[in-house]
């Protein structure tokens, strides 16, 4: 038997009465469980299984590729988002399915999971939603390893020195960041695609990867809204597809 903490980031129907559940829990990881009555009026899980909800959970944990089995849970707290606040309520479910699509089963990653509870807690009540999510993507594309180049050529490695604020800049989502010119110039006659973005775009990058939060606070809504836009298309390309959260996002501006 194992405990931990976690929040529900996916729920099917198994059965009449059972349930398939992703927890992404704080010791453990991703986790796949089977809560057997888990649809029942009555059961051991306290009607606490509904995706969003952070819970207590006791589970015995299987080998391989076997699902696990979840035995009790309690409730900690839901992440109640208003229907006034829709924008909120889908970057809540875009957050959590990117968890899922992100992390392998039973690999811990607390930070990440302290990182998803505190955005949930943030969509519930700001209306700043693009920040907060654009920011998010960026620190679990960082957790997972394929975070974008932003300080250097992803191609040729060269030191990037931006010359003129109002200068485009080359990002390449095969390269995995930004490109110097000269490589931009290789790319094209390959007719390889790469995407210009301004110099601002960057900078709300920068401060995001570095977390200079006295910074934000010159951010334009527009800029934060491209950069948003960027990480989107970055996030589609690691993945191989687009999630299906994703398209309730971009209703809104």
């Amino acid at each position: 038997m194992e405990n931990d903490e976690a929040v529900v980031i996916r729920s099917v129907d198994f059965s009449e009465t059972s349930l398939i559940v992703t927890l992404f829990t704080r010791r453990f990881g991703k986790l796949e469980a089977i809560a057997k009555g888990g649809r029942r009026l009555k059961n051991p899980f306290e009607s606490a299984l509904d995706i969003l909800t952070q819970i207590n959970v006791t589970f015995i944990q299987k080998k391989n590729d076997t699902l696990d089995i979840l035995t009790e849970s309690q409730l900690i707290r839901r992440f109640r988002v208003g229907q006034s606040n829709l924008h909120g309520l889908y970057a809540a479910y875009y957050i959590a399915e990117l968890v899922n699509l992100f992390t392998e089963r039973n690999s811990p990653n607390p930070r990440l999971y302290d990182l998803l509870t505190e955005k949930l807690s943030v969509f519930a009540k700001t209306e700043s939603v693009n920040y907060h999510l654009a920011q998010f993507e960026l620190q679990l594309l960082h957790e997972n390893g394929t975070q974008p180049v932003l300080d250097r050529c992803a191609e040729c490695g060269k030191k990037f020195e931006i010359d003129d604020p109002r200068q485009l800049i080359h990002f390449k989502q095969s390269a995995g960041g930004i490109i110097c010119g000269k490589c931009a110039e290789i790319s094209r006659d390959l007719k390889q695609q790469y995407t210009l973005i301004k110099t601002e775009t960057l900078n709300v990058l920068n401060f995001f990867e570095k977390e200079i939060i006295d910074q934000t606070k010159k951010l334009t809504n527009e800029s934060i809204i491209e950069t948003l836009k960027l990480l989107n298309n970055f996030i589609n390309y690691q993945l191989g597809s687009q999630p299906k959260t994703q398209k309730f996002i971009k209703q809104f501006k």
